[in-house]
């Protein structure tokens, strides 16, 4: 690793095989990017390298707490953040992007900065609609789509059982049909 950054990885000295690297995430780290979306938080990042020789395999996982801001209440919480993500970066003559988890890199490169792509994945990781905890099951049973609605009247004006004459039109012709069978 690289004193001056601690998140970059020295790459060029390391040998053909797996390797471990442990980074720590926090309220420095996200108070230095300019965002808004974590302003404080404490997150342990795994990174595992399969090294080759023609490629880099990465796999980053991360744990720990974020704080978010509600959006329906505004309030501040403390959100449980996981996530595994993947990344392979193949040696090349140039430097490029080939999608979300194919990157190119010469193979001249000294130092792998990952700090970028372990933020992006932290900030994959939390919820578009971040709900306080306290509001969360109020939101569940909102926006619960398993409800069937039958009708539009309340319960408290359904005609009883005993006045079954009291019949919504739309299902008068079934009921006719059901009478004829």
């Amino acid at each position: 690793m690289n004193k001056k950054n601690p998140y970059q990885i020295d790459i060029s000295t390391l040998a053909v095989g797996k390797h471990t690297f442990e980074f720590t995430f926090n309220d420095s780290f996200f108070e230095n990017i300019e965002q808004e979306i974590i302003q404080k938080g404490s997150i342990q990042s795994t990174v595992l390298i399969d090294k080759t020789e023609l490629m880099l395999r990465v796999n980053i996982k991360n744990k720990g707490k974020v704080a978010l801001i509600c959006d329906r209440t505004l309030l501040p919480f403390d959100y449980d953040l996981v996530s595994d993500n993947k990344l392979t970066f193949n040696f090349s003559d140039r430097n490029e992007e080939i999608n979300e988890e194919i990157i190119l890199i010469k193979r001249d490169t000294i130092f792998l900065d990952l700090s970028t792509y372990i933020y992006e994945f932290i900030i994959l990781a939390v919820p578009l609609k971040k709900i306080h905890p306290d509001y969360k099951r109020i939101d569940e049973d909102e926006n619960n789509d398993n409800i069937l609605i039958y009708s539009s009247v309340s319960d408290e004006s359904e005609p009883e059982d005993n006045n079954i004459d009291i019949l919504d039109p739309r299902w008068a012709a079934l009921k006719k049909l059901k009478e004829n069978l």
